[in-house]
């Protein structure tokens, strides 16, 4: 090997360590830091980050912003960062105490000087809106009764939601709404109610609906053709005036020899029977409800 060779050999062996660490100066590593505009967001919102890492004279640092949720952003140099959290699949009622804790990771990287990293953590708190839920004690209600009481199932994060009841009832007056978390309500009459709860809290408003029935008894009655006597074969129309019922049976006895006309049976509101034979017979009419079944006899 000739003089010249082995002294450009010598240089490389020198100087190459040199080359090698020369971006990696120094002992101290950075110190990553960030400082969060809110660590309590409702979902939806937008946290906002400013980046307060010191990079102790280091230059070309890359920014890894791990927000917890899945979502990943890399800058390069020192900025500040803001990220809108959503998790359309979850509600307040999906995850305990109505809110998720995720934690905001962010790494300070050399990419040529690894041993000068560094990286720290830090919670979110992400609200959920809240779910407007509440079940009727006794959705369905027979007279005399007209109370109910009201069951709140709401999934709300926030301690200081407001619960708006409406009970659809603008006979009861001043008593037509109420603000307690669990109420009852006395209704003032027969009807079909549609009750509502609205819940509002920090993070949003949200109502839900049932409705409440009150219901009165039936009362069975019907009418017949201004006839008490008829010649066989015959047919008879029968009308019903029944009140507040839901379905009927009519019934005959003797039953022998007596049919109900095509179209009609012994469900149908205003039956007509046909009867084919002599005699004296008993016609028997019951109107029914949820509540109760009431009963019209002729004879």
């Amino acid at each position: 090997m000739n003089a010249d060779l082995k002294l450009f050999v010598a240089a490389l062996i020198v100087f190459l360590p040199v080359i090698a660490f020369a971006q990696c100066i120094g002992t101290t590593r950075l110190d990553a830091n960030f400082a969060l505009g809110n660590n309590d967001i409702c979902e939806g919102g937008v946290v906002s980050v400013q980046n307060t890492t010191d990079e102790v004279d280091h230059e070309n640092v890359i920014y890894v912003w791990d927000w917890g949720d899945g979502g990943v952003d890399t800058i390069f140099g020192q900025a500040n960062a803001s990220h809108v959290y959503t998790f359309p699949d979850t509600d307040a009622c999906s995850v305990e105490g109505g809110f998720e804790i995720v934690e905001v990771r962010l790494d300070a990287i050399l990419p040529d000087c690894p041993q000068f990293n560094h990286f720290v953590v830090k919670p979110v708190f992400v609200f959920y809106s809240p779910v407007a839920e509440f079940e009727a004690e006794e959705a369905f209600i027979c007279l005399p009764e007209l109370t109910t009481n009201f069951k709140n199932n709401t999934c709300a994060p926030d301690s200081g939601a407001v619960y708006t009841w409406n009970f659809n009832d603008i006979a009861s007056g001043s008593d037509n709404f109420s603000d307690e978390f669990e109420p009852s309500h006395t209704f003032s009459g027969p009807g079909v109610y549609n009750v509502s709860l609205t819940v509002e809290s920090s993070c949003g408003v949200n109502t839900s609906f049932q409705e409440v029935v009150v219901q009165e008894s039936p009362t069975a009655n019907a009418t017949l053709p201004n006839v008490s006597t008829f010649c066989a074969p015959t047919s008879i129309n029968l009308t019903n005036t029944s009140s507040d019922a839901d379905e009927y049976r009519w019934s005959v006895s003797p039953s022998d020899g007596v049919n109900f006309f095509p179209g009609t049976d012994a469900t149908t509101e205003n039956a007509q029977l046909v009867f084919q034979e002599t005699g004296l017979f008993e016609i028997q009419l019951e109107a029914i409800n949820e509540c109760a079944i009431d009963t019209f006899t002729f004879s």
